[in-house]
């Protein structure tokens, strides 16, 4: 049996107490939280005055009942966003898949960087070291370099500033970042040849946000003899029309309001 791994209790009562107050679309007493989260109405008081100074919870002055805070609805519209992207992304790389039959990943912006979710092999895989979880590099890989170019934010020039100082480090060549941008830009994809694993080509397209930010990455890659990397090849030309149609999807999220 696995041995269970030790937590924080105070973080998980803590979760309890904002579980609590889902259990309702009305704000809630004290006395109800409490009974709901399992503690004492003294701890409930405790642990929801340390939630309201983070913004989780807030307390009407009127009726004294709680509900949640600012940064517990904008973690809520966060991950409702992220799962309805993340659908959108699964459905167009199983289309890619068996548009190109090519191995195909879709990438979305983690917490390191451009992370793989998904994964799906041609009729004849390729062997590389890459899978779910992995994080890949910005200025080798296709993936990377598709987030380079439909991406501006600080902690993506924190990442390419990273690796270009670790490249020159080990004296490697250097790689010009905005030669980069400029190409991908040009044409639509991403591309590497051998740059991040020999024999190995790849071919990347952005799904944008409606202001044009790469919110994922779609790619297909095989070995260098058989994939087809040209920018105006079937295979481009199918990962650009699957990532647009994608992108299309998301759409504006304040078109039907107002």
């Amino acid at each position: 049996m696995a041995k269970k791994q030790q937590g924080i209790q105070s973080v998980e009562i803590g979760m309890r107490v904002l579980k609590a107050l889902a259990t309702t679309s009305a704000d809630m007493n004290l006395k109800s939280i409490a009974v709901a989260a399992g503690i004492s109405a003294s701890t409930a008081h405790r642990y929801l005055v340390s939630l309201g100074r983070a913004g989780f919870v807030e307390q009407d002055p009127a009726t004294g009942r709680y509900g949640f805070g600012i940064e517990a609805l904008e973690i809520g519209l966060v991950a409702l966003g992220r799962i309805d992207a993340v659908k959108v992304g699964t459905a167009a790389l199983a289309k890619l898949r068996s548009e190109v039959d090519q191995n195909a990943l879709l990438a979305i912006w983690g917490t390191h960087g451009a992370t793989v979710i998904r994964w799906e092999e041609a009729s004849q895989p390729v062997t590389v070291n890459v899978r779910v979880g992995s994080v890949m590099p910005l200025l080798t890989s296709a993936t990377g370099r598709a987030f380079l170019a439909w991406r501006q934010d600080a902690q993506i020039a924190k990442l390419i500033a990273n690796e270009v100082s670790r490249r020159s480090k080990q004296a490697l060549a250097p790689i010009d970042v905005e030669a980069i941008r400029a190409e991908s830009r040009k044409h639509g994809l991403a591309r590497v040849t051998g740059d991040l694993m020999a024999g190995i080509s790849g071919l990347a397209a952005p799904i944008l946000t409606h202001e044009g930010n790469a919110l994922m990455v779609l790619t297909v890659f095989g070995t260098q003899a058989l994939f087809d990397a040209r920018w105006n090849g079937p295979i481009a030309e199918a990962l650009r029309n699957v990532a647009s149609e994608a992108s299309r999807r998301l759409g504006p999220p304040t078109q039907n309001q107002g």
